[in-house]
């Protein structure tokens, strides 16, 4: 049978061996497991926090884009609008232009159908006082040519 102060040696053995490596090891690799898993849960938090914040930069990238695409349609209808309204200025100036010159062009042929018809009447005038003068052989005096003229011309107009 085992002898008792064998088993109560290898007991207090095994527990000075347990109280030194308890010292020794256990408490240091402890600390550094502690130390370990604190710096990890802060490298955790850390990145957490620089995720949150790259979800918000995120957001405000997507608001301002959003922001832009705005500000560029209303931009592109203004300046939509700004040229229909550039056009319909142009278009209406046209107009008013084309209408004067239509008036001018009334007007200068309403001149030129006036000189026409005085340079008419003159050429009626002429050839009706040759004609006269050739019936009745004699020279007709230019006060009679004038008035046979204007009573002409009065009664029965060009």
């Amino acid at each position: 049978m085992p002898d008792f102060r064998m088993i109560l040696l290898h007991a207090l053995n095994v527990a000075v061996l347990y109280i030194i490596l308890r010292y020794l090891l256990y408490k240091p690799v402890k600390g550094f497991m502690d130390a370990r898993q604190k710096k990890i849960d802060g490298q955790l938090s850390a990145a957490e926090g620089s995720l949150q914040q790259a979800k918000e930069s995120e957001a405000e990238c997507r608001a301002m884009l959003e922001n832009a695409r705005k500000e560029g349609h209303t931009m592109i209808n203004d300046a939509a609008l700004h040229a229909k309204e550039n056009a319909d200025d142009i278009i209406k100036m046209a107009e008013e232009k084309a209408r004067e010159i239509i008036k001018q062009a009334r007007e200068d042929i309403e001149e030129e159908k006036r000189n026409l018809q005085q340079e008419l009447k003159d050429q009626v005038s002429d050839l009706s006082v040759a004609l006269a003068a050739q019936i009745l052989h004699r020279e007709v005096r230019v006060e009679d040519n004038n008035e046979v003229i204007r009573a002409f011309f009065e009664e029965k107009p060009v």
